[in-house]
């Protein structure tokens, strides 16, 4: 593994705290400040605060196995989080009107203490995920949740083909 010091000198708007260490890729990208805290551990990270006054910050002792991160506010991830291959996005990126092009929203985004995120999972806009939650695997998290949530999806029913198929 490798400490993660290095990555302060490449990227001027990175601060890394002590004992951080990287043992994958990390992409640091955008005008905005990345702040990362003691202890962590990289496996591989995408993080992108899009404008100059935009802010990823990421707690002490947290996990990131793939994640990815794009902020036009802020996200905040809290202490002792474990991120896998998740989405965390803060805006929509554009407008779902084409034209005339209408407004970007975001809003910001808070992941508390004690979080897990799943593989293929999903967090928007302006949520709040409580401490001690759990998001499991292909969720997209779009709205907020209090602390000690089990989020999962919903399990599917077989059915025969040509049968019809009744929700209970």
């Amino acid at each position: 593994m490798m400490r993660a010091r290095w990555a302060a000198f490449r990227h001027p708007r990175l601060t890394i705290g002590a004992g951080t260490q990287l043992s994958g890729k990390l992409v640091v990208g955008g005008k905005g400040r990345v702040v990362i805290g003691p202890r962590c551990e990289i496996k591989s990270a995408v993080l992108w605060p899009l404008q100059a006054d935009s802010v990823v910050t990421i707690g002490a002792e947290c996990y990131l196995n793939g994640v990815e991160v794009a902020a036009r506010h802020s996200v905040r991830i809290g202490d002792r989080c474990e991120l896998g291959t998740a989405l965390v996005y803060d805006t929509d990126f554009h407008s779902v009107q084409r034209v005339p092009r209408g407004e970007v929203k975001s809003a910001p985004i808070v992941i508390e203490d004690d979080v897990w995120l799943a593989a293929r999972t999903a967090v928007l806009r302006g949520v709040t995920i409580g401490a001690r939650s759990v998001v499991g695997i292909g969720v997209v998290v779009s709205r907020s949740v209090g602390p000690d949530t089990l989020l999962r999806v919903v399990e599917p029913r077989a059915s025969r083909l040509g049968e019809a198929v009744t929700q209970q």
